[in-house]
């Protein structure tokens, strides 16, 4: 089993919460990373961050304001 704990805390302004995580995401233990995801340019050209990040930076949304976590954050291999 492969866990990537979500980033959640009191008073986020928004939470994404998918719904497992993909293959690449499992590999990588990083948020939306494979490289047809759009997930992080999307956030950072709509303003929702002041930087662009990387999924091995996605701990970085918290300083946005912003959580990740998903529905099924465990899958047996």
């Amino acid at each position: 089993m492969f866990l990537i704990d979500g980033v959640l805390q009191v008073g986020l302004e928004a939470v994404f919460c998918g719904t497992a995580l993909g293959r690449t995401s499992e590999q990588s233990g990083a948020y939306s990373a494979h490289s047809g995801n759009s997930f992080w340019k999307t956030i950072y050209r709509t303003g929702l961050t002041d930087r662009p990040l990387r999924p091995p930076k996605y701990r970085g949304l918290l300083e946005s304001g912003i959580g990740l976590t998903d529905l099924c954050s465990i899958r047996e291999r």
